[in-house]
């Protein structure tokens, strides 16, 4: 799956890596940091607001790219977004 780096004007490609080359194990790391959403905050709402609606602009082909339809929130009464997955099941499921 590509991964992008958000700039003022458009979303750039991040080289292709793995987790292994990264040093992040799934389990271990990964699901206990990204659990079911991604937060986004810069500490300054009006950058927020702009960077999620930058995002939100590409939507399409970003869950496209994901695979499946994401929960795109922007929580107009926090300073901070959220764009969420629900995982069935994952490293806190009784049945792993």
């Amino acid at each position: 799956m590509a991964i992008y780096q958000l700039t003022d004007k458009s979303l750039k490609p991040i080289a292709e890596t793995s987790f292994g080359a990264e040093g992040i194990m799934e389990r271990k790391d990964l699901q206990r940091l990204l659990r079911d959403q991604i937060n986004h905050g810069t500490g300054q709402g009006v950058k927020n607001k702009a960077a999620f609606r930058a995002l939100e602009s590409q939507r399409e082909p970003l869950e496209k790219v994901f695979g499946d339809e994401l929960d795109w929130q922007e929580l107009p009464e926090s300073e901070s977004c959220r764009i969420c997955y629900t995982i069935e099941g994952g490293y806190r499921s009784p049945h792993v």
